[in-house]
């Protein structure tokens, strides 16, 4: 199933059975939804708000070069 996974349009979501297995289950998000990457993104967002102990060290350049963007923007507007 992870071969055929498509982080932009999905989630996987693993979990235990009653009977000790475990499971997985793939979650295509509609089209013209938002997508994974997207909730992501907004999530690291208020985490850097809200509980920046929680954010990862490892964060990805596209989320940086994203805040540098929106920084540059915001200067723009001031």
């Amino acid at each position: 199933m992870i071969d055929a996974y498509d982080p932009e349009t999905e989630f996987l979501v693993l979990f235990d059975t009653d009977e000790g297995n475990t499971r997985t289950i793939r979650i295509r998000t509609p089209e013209g939804g938002r997508n994974p990457k997207g909730l992501w993104f907004f999530e690291m967002l208020r985490r850097i708000q809200e509980e920046p102990e929680s954010v990862p060290d490892d964060l990805p350049a596209w989320f940086w070069g994203a805040l540098d963007r929106l920084d540059k923007m915001k200067k723009q507007n001031e």
